[in-house]
């Protein structure tokens, strides 16, 4: 017996796999591990790179005057989430889909040896709150070790 639909059944899974997809590319941060702000310690990897942006007076808003910057970022293997907390004014805002943190280390003269290499960072959270902060979120560093 010959099936009297299966064009519209063949549609039908295609649409569904499609809508599924769809789903799943622009809700990657609810796979994504979610961490806590400070004073919360945290362990997390990637690769350590030297990244540029404007810097004062006007941080991009006039280039040719502004001051060319570098500073130092996590770029992570995988994307975090960043959960908020109300009851601290700095950290309150939650953060998804965070893929680099920048590096706040009082040893920066030392930092560059570990620069382009992959890493695993100990340290604290926070949200960026200036404008040298370059990325949404922040981590204070309390120890770097070389991954091998």
């Amino acid at each position: 017996m010959k099936q009297k639909y299966p064009s519209i059944i063949i549609v039908l899974i295609i649409i569904c796999l499609n809508s599924f997809t769809t789903f799943s590319m622009n809700n990657q941060s609810t796979h994504a591990v979610w961490y806590e702000y400070e004073p919360k310690e945290v362990l997390l990897s990637g690769r350590l790179e030297l990244a540029k942006a404007y810097g004062p007076p006007n941080y991009g808003a006039d280039p040719a005057h502004d001051q060319k910057v570098s500073y130092y970022v996590l770029k992570l293997d995988s994307p975090i989430n960043v959960k908020g907390n109300p009851a601290d004014e700095l950290n309150s805002e939650t953060v998804t889909n965070v893929r680099e943190l920048q590096i706040v280390y009082d040893q920066l003269d030392q930092i560059s040896k570990w620069k382009n290499q992959k890493v695993t960072i100990k340290g604290t959270l926070f949200k960026g709150f200036n404008a040298r902060h370059y990325t949404d979120v922040l981590i204070t560093v309390k120890e770097i070790r070389l991954n091998l």
